[in-house]
């Protein structure tokens, strides 16, 4: 009995983890219609605010790089977390908001964030062209939106 429920459980995780890689390639290559690709949305409008103009290629180039491996990685975390007692799970679940990332904790998500500045220079000085890179783009969600269909085919069926 348990050799067969070890085969289902084994079985179950393979049909998952393939299903979520059709996803991810799905939303990748905006194949769904009409649903947008949300981090890539949030990547544009960042991206906007800072400055950076017509940003879909970059955009792009990321995720063609670096999806299906982050992809690969946080699914193999998943697997290992699965198989830990829910106690271990649980005390790496409350570690996690105190451990490092790219922005410190707290930081402010203001238009004055040095870290900005210093992006904006750095592109700068790499030739990224900027209208103005001390202006703060203001726009709303739906023009992000709106901008990104429009230049990175945001899961929009164009059939021409």
């Amino acid at each position: 009995m348990e050799e067969k429920l070890a085969e289902a459980v084994g079985t179950l995780r393979e049909r998952f983890l393939t299903a979520a890689r059709i996803a991810l390639a799905g939303y990748n290559n905006n194949f769904f219609r009409g649903e947008d690709h949300q981090l890539k949305a949030a990547i544009w409008s960042e991206l906007g605010r800072i400055g950076v103009r017509d940003a879909a290629g970059l955009i792009e180039a990321s995720f063609d790089e670096g999806s299906v491996p982050f992809f690969e990685s946080v699914m193999a975390k998943a697997e290992e977390l699965m198989d830990l007692p829910d106690e271990a799970r649980d005390a790496i679940a409350k570690a996690i908001p105190e451990s490092n990332s790219l922005v410190e904790a707290g930081a402010s998500t203001g238009n004055n964030l040095p870290m900005h500045e210093d992006m904006a220079t750095q592109l700068e000085a790499g030739n990224m062209p900027f209208t103005n890179p001390a202006a703060p783009v203001q726009a709303s969600r739906g023009d992000v939106t709106a901008g990104l269909r429009q230049r990175v085919r945001l899961s929009t069926f164009r059939s021409s």
